[in-house]
């Protein structure tokens, strides 16, 4: 699960967040895209579960620590109001 702020703007943040993850397009399974879902929306906080199918389920450890880099990359850029 990924929560972010309210503030943040949501359509920019998923657009940043895809366009970052193309980027392991070799890495994942290309019959199937990564899927960002909204799972609860508050005037706070925004709750949204992002999937991903892997090519080599083996690299899940790596892959998950670069999602997570990338996540935090994209949410630190839309804070300081870059895009």
């Amino acid at each position: 699960p990924v929560s972010i702020s309210g503030s943040i703007d949501l359509p920019a943040f998923e657009s940043e967040l895809l366009k970052s993850l193309s980027k392991l397009k070799v890495r994942l399974d290309p019959r199937f895209p990564p899927v960002l879902a909204t799972q609860a929306r508050s005037p706070q906080s925004t709750d949204l579960t992002l999937t991903l199918m892997l090519r080599r389920p083996e690299d899940r450890g790596s892959i998950t620590l670069e999602v997570n880099k990338r996540l935090s990359e994209v949410l630190e850029g839309l804070r300081g109001g870059r895009r």
